[in-house]
């Protein structure tokens, strides 16, 4: 075995997959202490497949059961791996092997930067292609794991793979070589066999939200104060939050709040909820703080609010309340009038003659901070900012 462990390991890597027509074994099932493996790993969304041939060494007659059990050797007692370094292992009969990991648990490959599902293709030293016996079943396996994972089908590659050592650290990673033969050739005709099944599934997620509290439910109207909303990954799959996908929380019927906070929601109907870049774990919860605005509106005010996935996948989330008791205090308000435009030019200074400096919609309401004698009120904005609009095109409320 000890033998087996300094040969250069020369591998083909691929995503990970869930298959159903395919059998697919646990690597126990080969005689592997799998106890030994580590469930804690890093994780990311997969985007990319490599397969990787791993060929046998011709100086040593073995079994393709005995060069995986010299490979978890080699990989796992002595580099310290977690599991296996590929996500599935496939021999040159068809036989499919997982390795007691998820899709996305990532595998460290040199200068890749896009988190890969890694297959290795166990196969002779001598060989430049896949076996005819592999083709269906590693087709099979292709098929279900880009599937799941919205992988493309151009985004499946066959790559050499080797382990190295970097002598300041002594860290070992995964290194892409080039391999010989007629590998891409063989790989493309295996895609163009799965490519008319190709259909990609959208992620599924589920959201519980917990509780939802607020510091300030007495208040007036037109003052801002906190709140913090506790929610939890109920799975199937983690929530990947990047630059392309993060959560908002959004009003169920998807119209303007009124609770609305000028600059500081995502929209009018929308405040954000997780978008630093992290990983939403399955069963994981975590506490959300968000910022309202008292609504110009006197008396008990309630919305309720869903938490949104922005990016791709299905999102199913509990819907949650917030609550306000508005109070006018000594604030007066007004509502702009029904306009032909639907709409009311906002100036820089107290008349008509004055720059537009934006416009508010009809119906909306707005805190006076001045008033002027020629029929002008200056009205607050939110943000900062203010302007004035004509006093008898709107209504004190």
């Amino acid at each position: 075995m000890r033998k087996l462990a300094s040969v250069l390991l020369t591998i083909t890597l691929l995503f990970p997959l869930n298959v159903q027509a395919l059998e697919v074994k646990g690597v126990e099932t080969l005689g592997l202490d799998t106890s030994i493996f580590k469930t804690v790993y890093d994780v990311g969304l997969p985007s990319k497949v490599i397969i990787a041939p791993i060929f046998m060494p011709t100086q040593v007659r073995l079994t393709e059961a005995s060069w995986i059990k010299g490979i978890y050797y080699y990989t796992v007692e002595r580099l310290g791996y977690p599991t296996l370094p590929y996500h599935y292992l496939i021999d040159s009969d068809g036989n499919v092997y997982d390795s007691k990991s998820t899709d996305d648990r990532v595998v460290n490959i040199k200068d890749v930067n896009e988190n890969t599902i890694v297959i290795g293709y166990l196969t002779q030293a001598n060989a430049t292609s896949f076996s005819d016996d592999t083709k269906s079943n590693l087709g099979e396996l292709i098929l279900d794991v880009v599937n799941r994972n919205g992988i493309k089908l151009e985004d499946v590659s066959v790559s050499g793979l080797r382990f190295t050592k970097q002598t300041s650290s002594n860290n070992v990673f995964l290194e892409k070589t080039d391999i010989f033969g007629l590998w891409q050739n063989s790989l493309n005709s295996i895609i163009d066999t799965i490519r008319s099944n190709y259909s990609p599934t959208l992620r599924e997620y589920n959201i519980a939200v917990n509780s939802t509290s607020i510091i300030a439910t007495d208040i007036v109207a037109g003052e801002e104060t906190d709140g913090t909303i506790k929610i939890t990954n109920k799975g199937p799959t983690n929530i990947y939050i990047g630059d392309s996908t993060y959560l908002v929380a959004e009003k169920t019927d998807g119209s303007n709040s009124k609770f609305y906070l000028n600059n500081v929601w995502v929209s009018q109907s929308q405040f954000p909820a997780v978008d630093e870049p992290q990983t939403f774990k399955i069963d994981q919860t975590i506490e959300i703080p968000f910022k309202i605005r008292a609504p110009l509106y006197i008396g008990e005010q309630t919305e309720d609010f869903k938490i949104k996935l922005i990016g791709n996948g299905n999102l199913n989330s509990d819907t949650f309340q917030v609550k306000l008791n508005v109070q006018r205090g000594d604030k007066k308000i007004i509502q702009i009038q029904e306009t032909e435009t639907n709409f009311l030019r906002v100036r820089g200074e107290p008349s008509t003659a004055a720059e537009e400096i934006g416009r508010v919609d009809s119906g909306g309401r707005y805190i006076v901070l001045e008033e002027n004698e020629d029929g002008f009120y200056k009205i607050d904005l939110g943000g900062g900012s203010s302007g004035w609009v004509a006093a008898w095109l709107v209504d004190v409320v």
